[in-house]
């Protein structure tokens, strides 16, 4: 279950959140299946948070740190990560469907039988990432790095 103090920090707003870590560097955030959906998390500072099962569906989650956070499980589904930071992230199981995902960074992040159908990952970093059984469906990967250092040209106009 979710810290209950976390979670009436953030929803006091991102100025008061990202005060607060700054504070309290030591603390993990703490959002085991906390329900987040629709959150304006612009630019929040979410480094190494436990989002495990958290439900994230259509939270605006532009130019947010998310390096090293655990989001196992989690529902990102009509997530916008533009710019986002995602490295090293566990986002194993977590369901980025109909997600915005352009420019997010991915390197090293592990993406195992996560669900990207539908997101649009032009211009993601995916450099170092583990995509074993990751579903791709009608997923857009223009001039995207992908994890062998490759960029995908598939999808752009």
């Amino acid at each position: 279950m979710a810290n209950k103090e976390h979670l009436a920090l953030i929803q006091q707003g991102i100025a008061t959140w990202n005060k607060w870590r700054i504070d309290n560097p030591g603390v993990q955030p703490d959002f085991l299946n906390a329900s987040l959906n629709r959150a304006d998390l612009y630019r929040a500072d979410l480094r190494g948070a436990d989002l495990r099962k958290a439900d994230l569906h259509g939270a605006y989650l532009v130019e947010a740190d998310l390096r090293g956070a655990d989001l196992t499980g989690a529902n990102l589904s009509k997530t916008d990560l533009y710019k986002a930071n995602l490295s090293y992230t566990s986002l194993c199981e977590a369901d980025l469907s109909q997600t915005n995902l352009y420019n997010a960074d991915f390197s090293e992040a592990d993406l195992t039988e996560a669900k990207l159908s539908g997101a649009d990952l032009s211009g993601a970093n995916l450099s170092g990432a583990n995509l074993g059984n990751t579903h791709f469906e009608d997923a857009a990967f223009c001039n995207t790095k992908m994890p062998d250092g490759q960029i995908s040209n598939r999808d752009c106009p």
